[in-house]
């Protein structure tokens, strides 16, 4: 959904597209999500919970008083577009304040109507036809017309920014009437109307990169930005006044630091990434930690060769050897997995907040998730598979027909994360006598030997997104496949999630996903970090059960000033 490249270690996006071989972290579309038309997600399957908070919530009078200003932090922005804003503090905010959606994702990730109140797609999966809810107006008074869905989603496909993947599969788009988009794919997508969570925005707001004004339809509507304040003001003529919030008013005040931001004066604030670790309870705060979207795992290089490189003292031209890959055997990657503590990485790499996961799915979304593999930290079992695929151990290592077992590892070295998943996989490997050269890296140099398959295991740091879709990891031709993996199987697999819309085909097909690829072993599953929502003694109506990582300014409406 959203490509973040590395190097770009703050929160969070580019505005831009980055071509997907340079890409190491990124939005993937890999989250389960309710299929069209199904109405329910399967009986068997729960949704994830946020953990139960720091302190114990005032229990909401019957009749909140209405009235004050909600008192929101974020670091520095760039512009108050959500479609390119690289802030994802105010990209959260925007969308649940200032915009609506497309179509709306629920915290139960059911899809539910936004602008697009209905829609309606072929036999062929590729032509869907969406129906514009007739009473959405602007900020600025016109009415929102199937023409404007048209220019916003025109816009994305032609500048990029926050949500270009969402579209990318999009070939045309027409306007049928008033109230009436049409638009063609370039390849059947059965869950096409799942990647519609866009916000939406007016011309206005689209025909500048630096906009004066975010013209758009939501529940708060702009009324000034600076450098330091962007100020919202309730939009009373919003057409269903049950959704209207008891603030008034909210003030976004911008820091000039994530430090300064988590120590402000603020009523909500978002924490992300490697702050999530920190203090961050105050006097009469609450702390709600909730399953992020960041997935860090090792991609395992299955190519039967790997490149070394080396640079020519005198011209500084580098050339590169071609040498056998020992990971190319599915026993060494099993051992690498057995040999990693996924413990030890969550403690070191995210301060223990975080949830251990196998694969870059969410559990308990509509695909099933099987545990058929168990691994759990064995040394003496990822010896027994050296042992098993053919090696010996010595004294000085690993030997194979005379040759050393030598892993060549890289992470870029900006990402603390990043570099304390890649530093406890190394740890594991020596632990057991395998001689391992950790490469830490600069972004530039970490992208050259990922794109120079010039490794055997990288660390790699992925951001989840809202629609289902494992195929940029796992796909022979994903765009993300670190792993240069490919099994014809798991593309037929994939291939059936995108073509049907029954919730218990696409169950079945991502359990089938699921047990080949811990068989396989292609990447070090190691976990889903948190993020954390702060909220001050001031606020009141917070409801823990329904903050979700697509979603985690969820009731937002709900809340009130005490």
């Amino acid at each position: 959904m959203l490509f973040r490249k590395p190097g770009t270690h703050k929160k969070r996006h580019i505005v831009k597209t980055v071509a997907a071989a340079v890409i190491a972290s990124a939005i993937v579309a890999l989250c389960g999500c309710a299929i069209p038309g199904s109405g329910e997600i399967p009986d068997d399957v729960s949704t994830p919970r946020a953990t139960k908070g720091v302190t114990s919530e005032t229990p909401k009078p019957e009749n909140p008083v209405p009235g004050g200003t909600l008192k929101l932090s974020i670091g520095p922005y760039d512009t108050v577009n959500p479609l390119r804003t690289s802030n994802e503090d105010l990209r959260l905010f925007l969308c649940a304040f200032v915009c609506e959606n497309l179509v709306d994702i629920g915290p139960d990730m059911q899809i539910r109507p936004g602008v697009i109140t209905s829609w309606s797609v072929d036999d062929t999966y590729r032509v869907w036809e969406l129906k514009v809810d007739s009473g959405v107006v602007f900020h600025s008074g016109a009415a929102a017309e199937a023409e404007d869905v048209k220019i916003l989603i025109d816009n994305i496909i032609g500048f990029g920014g926050n949500y270009a993947e969402n579209v990318k599969n999009v070939a045309g788009c027409s306007v049928a009437d008033k109230e009436t988009v049409q638009i063609i794919l370039k390849e059947p997508d059965a869950l096409f109307v799942n990647k519609l969570c866009i916000p939406f925005v007016g011309w206005q707001t689209l025909a500048s990169d630096r906009p004066v004004v975010l013209d758009a339809t939501g529940i708060f509507r702009t009324t000034e930005f600076d450098g330091g304040h962007i100020l919202l003001e309730k939009n009373t003529l919003y057409r269903d006044k049950s959704k209207l919030t008891y603030y008034n008013t909210i003030d976004i005040t911008v820091f000039e630091s994530e430090n300064a931001k988590v120590n402000s004066d603020f009523d909500i604030c978002v924490v992300q990434g490697a702050s999530v670790g920190a203090n961050l309870l105050r006097e009469g705060s609450k702390v709600y930690y909730y399953g992020g979207t960041g997935y860090d795992y090792i991609a395992v290089n299955c190519a039967t060769t790997y490149l070394r490189g080396a640079a020519d003292p005198v011209t500084g031209e580098k050339s590169y050897i071609t040498l056998d890959n020992p990971f190319s055997e599915k026993k060494l990657r099993q051992a690498l997995n057995y040999v990693t503590s996924r413990t030890e990485a969550v403690n070191k790499a995210a301060s223990g907040r975080a949830t251990i996961s196998l694969l870059p799915l969410y559990s308990g979304t509509v695909y099933r998730t099987q545990n058929a593999a168990d691994f759990t930290y064995s040394p003496e079992h990822a010896m027994q598979l050296l042992i098993e695929a053919g090696y010996e151990r010595t004294a000085e290592g690993w030997f194979r027909n005379g040759e050393e077992l030598t892993v060549s590892a890289i992470s870029p070295r900006q990402s603390y994360r990043m570099t304390a998943v890649m530093r406890a996989a190394v740890e594991g490997l020596r632990d057991i006598g395998v001689r391992v050269e950790l490469y830490e890296l600069t972004d530039e140099d970490y992208l050259a030997r990922l794109n120079a398959r010039e490794y055997m295991i990288a660390a790699v740091e992925i951001e989840l997104g809202v629609w289902q879709d494992c195929g940029a990891v796992f796909g022979t031709n994903g765009a993300l496949n670190y792993s240069f993996y490919s099994d014809s199987r798991i593309d037929d697999y994939i291939a059936q999630t995108r073509l049907h819309s029954d919730p218990a085909v696409v169950a079945a097909a991502f359990a089938r996903i699921e047990e080949i690829i811990l068989d396989d072993c292609p990447i070090v599953g190691l976990f889903i970090a948190d993020n954390a929502l702060v909220t001050s003694g001031r606020i009141g109506g917070v409801r823990e059960e329904i903050l979700r990582p697509w979603a985690p300014l969820s009731g937002a409406a709900e809340w009130w000033i005490k």
